[in-house]
């Protein structure tokens, strides 16, 4: 019985060494994201309203990686996994879908 809590340690271990690296993956995604939605944002040469949109987009995004590393945050806190992220994760998608269309609309 002991050897098997000393895989169950091991994996256990590998598994919040894992959830660190995603974690800070994430805050480097999103800061890269960020720092490039700003730096288009600054230098485009598109319509006021088509460099909005796509700015907004770049934003949206920013935030929904930012959910998934809180989420992976609480994950390490408390365990388990909590609905609320993925909704509001969810609900941003959508608006970001709405923008996409949007985009497209105002190209045609």
């Amino acid at each position: 019985m002991p050897r098997t809590r000393a895989h169950l340690n091991v994996l256990t271990i590998v598994d919040h060494a894992l959830n660190y690296a995603l974690a800070l993956v994430l805050l480097v995604v999103a800061a890269i994201v960020l720092w490039h939605t700003a730096y288009e944002l600054a230098t485009s040469r598109q319509p006021f309203l088509t460099a909005t949109t796509t700015a907004m987009n770049g934003v949206l995004f920013t935030i929904i990686v930012l959910e998934v590393f809180r989420t992976v945050v609480e994950h390490l806190k408390h365990g388990g996994v909590q609905l609320q992220p993925f909704l509001i994760i969810g609900t941003i998608s959508a608006v970001r879908s709405i923008l996409a269309v949007a985009g497209i609309r105002e190209d045609l």
